[in-house]
């Protein structure tokens, strides 16, 4: 049965904290973090952060987020693109998450000198 439906999601926004590199019970290393978007609140007239809960994992390159992960500090602006997706805590609770395909690394000139890197190659 054919499907006409299409699950993107794309968001710039900074990280929360540092990302964390975990590993799998079956042994695949993935990256989590979380992403904050602005939202302007009409009824307070103030901006107010959203979050985004994030999860990376390596298909076909096993060093993508080997490589990115020094990176992926607190604060950093980037771009995410993947798609919406849902992981059971603890609890037995359904909880939103992205499932990103790839990012790419935001922010100024000055940035990219100090991180060593440019922004032009998405992981």
């Amino acid at each position: 049965m054919a499907s006409n439906s299409l699950n993107k999601i794309q968001i710039i926004g900074r990280l929360g904290q540092d990302a964390e590199h975990k590993e799998t019970s079956a042994g695949k290393l993935f990256m989590r973090f979380s992403v904050a978007t602005d939202k302007f609140d009409y009824d307070t007239k103030t901006t107010v952060p959203i979050w985004h809960n994030c999860s990376m994992f390596n298909f076909g390159d096993k060093n993508r987020t080997e490589a990115l992960h020094p990176y992926m500090t607190k604060g950093k602006q980037i771009y995410v693109e993947g798609s919406m997706d849902y992981w059971v805590d603890d609890n037995e609770v359904k909880r939103p998450s992205i499932t990103v395909a790839s990012v790419v690394l935001l922010g100024s000139k000055l940035d990219e000198l100090k991180d060593g890197i440019t922004n032009e190659v998405p992981f």
